[in-house]
């Protein structure tokens, strides 16, 4: 993978604020996800989803409901898009094809549920919830859990008691997540105490390993191509792009250098 690949998204957006501030000068791009093959952004504005072309340009609008419509999260075969929406109330999972069509809804529980990745032969949605921790556990139904539900809308499946959030997984069944530890609100800059998130990997043989070692907040972990991942990780002062290899992970590159705004929402193709 070429480290360009990761900035498309930072200069789409550029060329897409340009073109919207014409329009509309206090902009709230968010959640932003690159399509798997690189060509298209799916990103939430003014409480819906919007696609647009990562060369720039207009960007269409596939979800037109009155709720809060957020948190797109691609296929691994670009055709589908599932996310977030509190059309019934509480945020719960639907799902729908890259072009906005065959709007499905997935989850009918009472709790928030917020999709993070598709499993790998795109039959199911990952998601986080605070539903049904394990009861000996000491995070009992206070930070949440990770559960899978199928495209057919069947009774979801547990595939953590303990809170993996925004997990991933990858074609040998390696599982990626940032640890939650507490409250901590997760707009909060430069915060270091022992409830800092950290990034961890599930092997497909069920070992855990921690990947991250700088006692500060690191997120966003995604995986790049054969033994790379990326982050989002304040060691540098505020957040900022960092890549790592899953055999070496204490030593990180730098990717971003940005001083003063933090990077949020990271993607990759």
């Amino acid at each position: 993978m070429k480290i360009k690949t990761l900035f498309l998204l930072l200069c789409s957006f550029f060329i897409l604020s340009t073109s919207f501030a014409q329009q509309n000068d206090e902009l709230w791009l968010r959640n932003t996800a690159i399509s798997p093959n690189g060509t298209q952004i799916a990103f939430t504005y003014n409480a819906d989803i919007y696609l647009v072309s990562t060369n720039g340009g207009k960007a269409t609008r596939l979800t037109t409901h009155s709720a809060y419509d957020t948190k797109p999260v691609w296929s691994h075969d670009g055709q589908q898009i599932a996310f977030a929406s509190n059309r019934h109330g509480n945020f719960d999972v639907f799902v729908m094809t890259s072009t906005g069509t065959n709007v499905k809804r997935l989850t009918f529980h009472s709790a928030n549920d917020m999709p993070t990745d598709f499993s790998q032969n795109n039959d199911a949605v990952w998601f986080n919830s605070i539903r049904l921790d394990n009861k000996n556990s000491m995070l009992f139904h206070r930070l949440g859990e990770l559960y899978s539900v199928n495209l057919n809308a069947t009774t979801p499946k547990q595939l953590a008691s303990f809170p993996a959030y925004e997990a991933r997984n990858n074609s040998k069944g390696d599982m990626i997540f940032e640890e939650i530890k507490g409250y901590e609100d997760q707009w909060r800059k430069h915060h270091t105490s022992s409830v800092t998130r950290d990034i961890w990997i599930k092997s497909a043989s069920g070992d855990y390993k921690k990947l991250s070692n700088f006692k500060g907040e690191n997120r966003n972990i995604l995986f790049g191509s054969a033994d790379t991942f990326y982050f989002l990780s304040e060691k540098s002062g505020t957040f900022n792009v960092f890549q790592s290899t899953f055999s070496n992970p204490n030593q990180s590159v730098q990717v971003s250098n940005f001083e003063m705004h933090p990077v949020r929402h990271l993607s990759v193709s």
